[in-house]
């Protein structure tokens, strides 16, 4: 069962030597579906610059905007020279996402090392989930893990 292919990951093609075929490789990789990035750049980040995209969706920023706000504390006695106050009047100016394939990879490998352990230890406290999205649920993704 199966057919026998000629691969040449140079050129990205699969060439069916019976046939004589020649087709590009179809590469199916496991990310979340807010990443801009082909499968082919993700499998071929030679260059750190790759992995970075601009993020220009206001919802992105203003709910980055809105945890900031809500995590800063207001100005104490205790703490005069704390930064913390000046975040209630932050504003966002860029918004920069990493597609790092192989960290991503490794992040999805913890999950399921951690809910092995839980599984082991019968500690279950339900699905563990990637941290995809911000405060607003519709950032939420369906990753599977």
């Amino acid at each position: 069962a199966g057919h026998k292919y000629v691969a040449n990951f140079k050129d990205m093609t699969q060439v069916n030597p019976g046939s004589k075929t020649s087709r590009k490789i179809r590469l199916i990789c496991e990310k979340p579906d807010e990443w801009s990035s082909v499968p082919e750049m993700l499998f071929s980040q030679a260059h750190s610059h790759s992995m970075y995209h601009w993020q220009h969706n206001d919802l992105v920023w203003n709910s980055l905007e809105q945890l900031l706000k809500s995590t800063a504390h207001g100005h104490s006695n205790g703490h005069p020279h704390s930064k913390c106050p000046c975040m209630q009047s932050v504003r966002i100016r860029e918004v920069w996402r990493i597609e790092n394939f192989a960290l991503w990879h490794g992040y999805l490998q913890h999950i399921r090392t951690m809910e092995l352990l839980q599984a082991q230890d019968e500690a279950r406290t339900g699905e563990l989930e990637p941290s995809v999205g911000i405060l607003d649920p519709s950032l939420n993704s369906n990753v599977k893990v």
